[in-house]
C-alpha cells in the first residue's frame, strides 16, 4: 500500500489519509478514513472516504474555503 501524502488523526484510533491514487487509468485525489488494526502497527482502510478528480480538486478547495467561513462565523473554530 502506497504511504499517504498526509495523514489527520480522527482520534487514538482513526485517521484520514490523503493519497493521490490510480484506478483503472484514472488518477484521482482519495481522502479515506482508515483504522488501527488490533495489533497497534497497522493502519487498515474503511469504505468511509472520497474521490476527487483532479480537474474538479479547485472547485473543492474553494467548497472547503467557503466551509470554513461559515465554521469561522459560526465560531465553531477560529480563523
Amino acid at each position: 500500500m502506497e504511504k499517504p501524502l498526509v495523514t489527520v488523526n480522527k482520534n487514538t484510533k482513526e485517521r484520514y489519509h490523503f493519497s493521490i491514487r490510480e484506478y483503472q487509468g484514472h488518477k484521482f485525489v482519495d481522502v479515506r478514513l482508515h483504522f488501527l488494526a488490533d495489533d497497534e502497527q497497522s493502519w487498515h482502510p474503511t469504505k468511509k472516504g472520497i474521490t476527487v478528480l483532479p480537474s474538479l480538486w479547485r472547485d473543492f478547495r474553494a467548497a472547503l474555503d467557503q466551509v470554513e467561513a461559515e465554521l469561522v462565523r459560526r465560531k465553531l473554530i477560529e480563523r
